[in-house]
């Protein structure tokens, strides 16, 4: 538990954008590995549509967070 508290306190800190973009991030790579662990034979040597989705999935969270940065980054350059 000691080991996870420094863990949690950065995550806390992080503005809520880039939290947003964490857990989407977390949720597509879990859908992921799921969607690659029951694919089957039939989807030959392509994508299936659950692992294009959770692909997406993971595009849509990494720009959550390059955005909560850039939000970031502007705010705290211009305290207004």
């Amino acid at each position: 538990m000691l080991t996870l508290e420094p863990v949690t306190a950065t995550v806390a800190a992080l503005p809520r954008v880039v939290q947003a973009g964490l857990v989407l991030l977390a949720g597509g790579v879990a859908a992921d590995v799921v969607a690659h662990l029951a694919a089957t034979a039939e989807h030959g040597h392509g994508f299936g549509p659950a692992e294009v989705a959770s692909h997406m999935v993971v595009f849509v969270g990494m720009v959550v967070v390059l955005l909560g940065v850039v939000i970031d980054g502007v705010r705290q350059s211009h305290p207004d």
